[in-house]
């Protein structure tokens, strides 16, 4: 006599809105011990999320893109979950459900938000047309490919607006980046793309004084210019 095979009802609809980094956890975890009676949706507008601390060496030429982001599918998958390759514009936390452009509204019982930053550019005059923001990550990632092509064609004047630790890592990586670029295209008509980073008070201000005034003197001799308790207006 053949059986059937049991399976365990769903009790609890969870719903991971964003790929960010505790999603990411979260999957990993359920892969490799499932919680019975849960059933896992994440729902995300990029497929490949990217991990924060190798962007540096991303930006430098150091890793490549696949080397630094991780496939949310294969994740998904490994994980048991459904993936929906969607955003959402709207949480309606009364009637538990989420709301999107083009698909039917998705309900759940539990809802866990983990979309990264988005900086508030628009209170800062020309910041939203004239700059591009760090974060959400996968924005900075897809601008590469364009500052690059710029760069080959003629030498760039860089400003980046933030003095910490992330701040001064990504100008040293960028500068990095940009240089090795214009060696290793031999000899090309411009000259070198020059560096500001400018801070709203000093650089590295959670980090002792010591650290700063090394800093303050790799910066100088990388010919980077600094600009400490300045306001950023673009």
């Amino acid at each position: 006599m053949m059986m059937k095979a049991m399976t365990t009802p769903v009790i609890k609809d969870l719903v991971l809105l964003g790929g960010g980094h505790s999603h990411v956890e979260t999957l990993r975890s359920f892969g490799m011990r499932p919680v019975p009676g849960v059933k896992l949706t994440l729902v995300s507008r990029d497929i490949h999320t990217p991990y924060s601390g190798m962007l540096p060496g991303y930006v430098s030429g150091f890793y490549a893109f696949d080397d630094c982001h991780i496939d949310l599918s294969q994740l998904a998958k490994f994980a048991g979950a459904t993936l929906v390759h969607a955003e959402a514009i709207h949480i309606d936390p009364q009637g538990r459900e989420l709301r999107f452009e083009s698909r039917p509204p998705m309900r759940y019982d539990l809802l866990s938000v983990d979309i990264g930053i988005t900086p508030g550019a628009s209170s800062i005059p020309g910041a939203s047309k004239y700059t591009t923001t760090v974060k959400p990550i996968s924005r900075l990632v897809e601008n590469m490919d364009e500052l690059l092509k710029q760069a080959k064609e003629k030498a760039l004047k860089v400003a980046i607006v933030g003095g910490g630790a992330g701040g001064v890592e990504l100008t040293l990586a960028l500068q990095h980046r940009l240089e090795e670029d214009r060696k290793a295209a031999g000899n090309p008509k411009h000259g070198t793309s020059t560096f500001s980073l400018i801070t709203r008070n000093e650089i590295l201000t959670t980090h002792p004084k010591k650290a700063q005034n090394i800093f303050r003197r790799i910066l100088a001799e990388r010919g980077i210019k600094l600009v400490e308790n300045c306001g950023g207006v673009a």
